[in-house]
């Protein structure tokens, strides 16, 4: 690449994306940080390793944001198959963490192959879509897309890590709709979703998974039991309603009500 194509490529980088970013991790530091005032001694750990991956992954922006996008494509299946086999590597020898078998650990870092499928799938269907176009509407092409898509879908639900794989179904439901497939493959899609939920539901989810379904529909089922948590971020966001308490000054989170502050609950650490 020549130094004028260089520059070139990194003027045409979408600016109002890159700030979108900045203004997004900004406030994931400060929730972070809130949850380090919040802990007893003060621990800033988590902003600490999430200040370090943001700056690798602010230069891998700009690495790919460089790239002939058509380079992205060619490599697409490649990508797949990798992550595929990293799944498939990860549930002989991965590390468990709270019941699921999908961590590679380096020291304390964590690598979930999971996270890498959902961007690699959406990259290898767009690739599959764009290639045929006009016959898009044929029942093969959908089913070969299912196909691709069930492949990680199925080696994350055997880790189990049920959360990833609706992720993973639902970019390739989302990309199957936005492809313009017909009306009636989208009511026969529709349909077969209904029986397969039934069918997991009756058959396959356990017990504790069915508990997390019910415990989000109907959160004040059981307060002191699988709905605590639920209760507790509603209080929180109750408490500090739109602008919060400030950081440091959550009720629920620093006065340890809410637990595991810094993963799902992050957002009520800070209100």
């Amino acid at each position: 690449m020549t130094q004028i194509g260089f520059l070139r490529n990194f003027r045409d980088i979408d600016i109002l994306l890159f700030l979108s970013i900045i203004v997004l991790c900004s406030f994931g530091f400060a929730a972070l940080y809130s949850v380090g005032l919040g802990k007893d001694p003060q621990n800033f750990f988590y902003i600490q390793k999430q200040l370090g991956v943001f700056a690798v992954f602010l230069v891998l922006f700009f690495i790919v944001g460089l790239l002939n996008y058509r380079m992205i494509r060619s490599v697409s299946f490649l990508a797949y198959i990798a992550v595929c086999i990293a799944l498939i590597v990860v549930l002989l020898s991965g590390q468990t963490i709270r019941g699921t078998r999908g961590w590679f650990m380096l020291g304390s870092f964590g690598i979930q192959p999971a996270e890498f499928a959902k961007l690699a799938l959406v990259c290898v269907l767009a690739r599959y879509f764009s290639g045929h176009t006009r016959q898009i509407g044929q029942f093969r092409h959908i089913l070969a897309s299912a196909l691709i898509a069930g492949v990680p879908i199925a080696l994350v639900l055997l880790q189990p890590d049920v959360g990833s794989a609706v992720v993973l179904f639902l970019i390739w439901f989302g990309m199957i709709m936005a492809s313009g497939i017909p009306k009636k493959y989208i009511f026969a899609l529709v349909l077969g979703i209904a029986v397969i939920s039934l069918g997991a539901w009756l058959f396959f989810l356990k017990d504790y998974q069915k508990e997390r379904i019910v415990t989000f529909l109907r959160p004040s089922a059981d307060v002191q039991g699988s709905g605590y948590n639920i209760r507790q971020a509603m209080i929180a966001i109750g408490s500090g309603q739109l602008f919060g308490r400030g950081l440091g000054f959550g009720s629920q989170s620093h006065l340890k009500f809410l637990p595991e502050t810094q993963t799902d609950f992050i957002v009520s650490s800070v209100l």
